[in-house]
């Protein structure tokens, strides 16, 4: 059995375990309210998947309405955590960079398949 894919994944799963991994694993010096704002950026870009809005770095800005600068201070501990991983696509059309894309990581994927954390190699035969 491989790890579900996140249109697999209800809701309330994918909310109770990410608010435990977040609640349960504090990193040092970070704040309540920041906790509270990465649980709710999980929740959008949750919402933003279900909805087949590519989670790239300007629609979650235009879908949000935050600033860049507000988006990488509560994406990066979702970063350090393992629960999001970024990807620098392809050179933006634009100018100035790439393109930066989002995605649930396999790790927080693994932990809401199986609750007790086994991850994707226990699933494998």
């Amino acid at each position: 059995m491989t790890s579900p894919t996140l249109h697999d994944v209800p809701t309330s799963r994918f909310a109770a375990v990410t608010l435990k991994m977040i609640i349960d694993n504090p990193i040092e010096a970070e704040t309540p309210s920041g906790r509270m704002k990465q649980i709710g950026l999980l929740t959008i870009l949750y919402h933003m998947l279900s909805n087949r809005i590519e989670l790239t770095a300007n629609n979650v800005v235009q879908w949000t309405g935050v600033t860049r600068a507000a988006l990488r201070q509560i994406i990066d501990p979702l970063i350090a955590r393992g629960l999001i991983a970024e990807d620098r696509g392809q050179p933006n059309p634009k100018g100035g960079g790439f393109v930066l894309t989002y995605r649930i990581s396999d790790r927080l994927l693994d932990q809401i398949g199986n609750p007790n954390g086994a991850g994707r190699k226990a699933h494998r035969a």
